[in-house]
């Protein structure tokens, strides 16, 4: 017997400190429909703040942003399997 898919839609909930995207089941207090829920799961509800990003080192700088070059092409376009490669290791 299969079991019917649920879906509960597109994160498209914001948490207003983090910015990150989040589903309404994923917010703090599921007893209360508010129109503007609270998250904790992304940034603790505001306790956690990451610093701004630094300048990469000039080589990965340069795979991010040149789209002449055909090593940057290749590493653009398999991104997610060096990070997944990388932090495997």
């Amino acid at each position: 017997m299969c079991k019917e898919y649920g879906d509960i839609g597109q994160p498209i909930y914001q948490c207003i400190h983090s910015k990150a995207y989040m589903w309404y089941q994923e917010r703090i207090r599921k007893k209360v429909h508010a129109l503007i829920p609270k998250f904790q799961l992304c940034c603790g509800n505001g306790k956690v703040q990451l610093p701004l990003l630094k300048e990469p080192p000039p080589l990965l700088h340069h795979f991010l942003t040149n789209i002449d070059c055909q090593q940057s092409k290749n590493y653009q376009q398999n991104i997610r399997t060096y990070n997944m490669m990388f932090s495997f290791t």
